[in-house]
């Protein structure tokens, strides 16, 4: 194993037109986004605390694999610049690598001088400028006030936690299957004392109540991290309640809706007169929908082979790199529904349309503008 010797290029230096100059890092984390068929990623951080992206096709995995190990520090080399994921970006440095089996990964001295984290964390005054604005992705930090799991269907399911910052509103945390699997939950249920967690690479999104955050592919959770801010937010919390317990959090089950009984079932009407922490959790209501909002537009479009946003121009999507070969639509429907009670505005998103309209193949947005409108 080699020492580190002097200096190397700085991830902060690096540019989407650089050369492949060697950076000593450590590899933080390693993932599949959601939006994307082929591509994965690594977030690499240098002893600066600046981090990058390194993206590669899932086919390069098993040989860069007998390369890198998570959380392992290298000298890297033999790498591409290119520009930065334009859709949820996690790192927020302009430029990222394009990586292969021609990369070298030389292993260093973990000297505990390379950081074994990387956030950027967003106050909660700001999240509502990053409403639906996923091309960076979003940190957040809080005190965690309740836990609340799901199922979704048979195949999926979420865990809801709702955190707050001092000071500020509560805010609930969707993370998907993927992400909440692994965590151990016993240390947030099983103690008492303020329990301060973590999350990485969020997404802002809308919520009847106001924003809620939600996982990515990129995101990763942290129990009780060890940082300054965490310490500094728990010690806040502590003095706050003066020597009175901590109530201990429980985790609740929701019952899925292929097993709701008719006493699970309220009405728009009763939603309406029910406080914000209320409606935090999930309701069942059973409505009709009078109305799709064809203004808000009923889809969004990623690049499959490099996971980017792409934007409408000239009446065309196409990726920049790989132009109109792999395009995947993403669909957000927007639509009024109506009880007896009142009425409520609602987006579905891909697997809520998948129940009413069927499988998804060949379903282009002008296909799907038709169905909807004769649904």
């Amino acid at each position: 194993m080699r020492e580190t010797m002097a200096e190397h290029k700085r991830i902060s230096q690096i540019r989407h037109n650089g050369g492949p100059e060697a950076i000593e890092v450590r590899v933080l984390h390693k993932w599949k986004p959601f939006h994307t068929k082929a591509t994965m990623t690594y977030l690499l951080v240098d002893r600066y605390g600046d981090a990058i992206q390194a993206m590669f096709h899932q086919d390069e995995e098993r040989h860069l694999d007998k390369k890198i190990e998570i959380m392992k520090c290298y000298t890297v080399a033999g790498y591409e610049c290119a520009f930065a994921p334009t859709y949820n970006r996690v790192a927020v440095h302009a430029a990222s690598l394009d990586i292969d089996r021609k990369l070298t990964a030389d292993p260093l001295t973990d000297d505990g001088t390379i950081p074994k984290t990387y956030f950027n964390f967003l106050p909660y005054e700001q999240l509502s400028t990053k409403l639906l604005k996923n091309q960076q992705l979003t940190d957040y930090i809080g005190k965690v006030e309740d836990l609340e799991w799901a199922e979704i269907q048979k195949t999926n399911s979420v865990l809801r936690m709702k955190v707050t910052t001092p000071g500020c509103k509560p805010v609930t945390v969707a993370l998907w299957k993927e992400i909440h699997l692994p965590l151990d939950l016993s240390l947030i249920t099983d103690v008492d004392e303020e329990v301060i967690v973590a999350f990485t690479a969020l997404k802002v999104m809308p919520q009847q109540s106001g924003l809620q955050l939600q996982s990515s592919g990129g995101t990763r959770v942290i129990i009780n991290p060890q940082i300054p801010l965490a310490q500094e937010m728990a010690e806040r919390f502590r003095a706050a309640r003066m020597g009175t317990p901590v109530s201990k959090i429980t985790l609740r089950s929701i019952t899925p809706v292929d097993r709701i009984s008719e006493s699970d079932i309220t009405t728009i009407g009763h939603l309406y007169q029910q406080d914000i922490q209320a409606l935090q959790s999930l309701h069942t209501v059973e409505a009709t929908i009078t109305e799709f909002t064809e203004a808000r537009g009923w889809f969004f479009v990623n690049c499959t082979a490099c996971g980017c946003r792409i934007y409408e121009k000239d009446s065309v999507y196409s990726c920049d790199k790989h132009k109109q070969q792999h395009l995947s639509y993403s669909y957000s429907v927007n639509c009024t529904v109506e009880d007896d009670t009142g009425t409520a505005n609602v987006t579905i998103f891909d697997k809520g349309i998948l129940t009413m309209i069927g499988p998804f193949q060949g379903i282009t947005p002008s296909k799907l503008s038709f169905q909807l409108n004769q649904y």
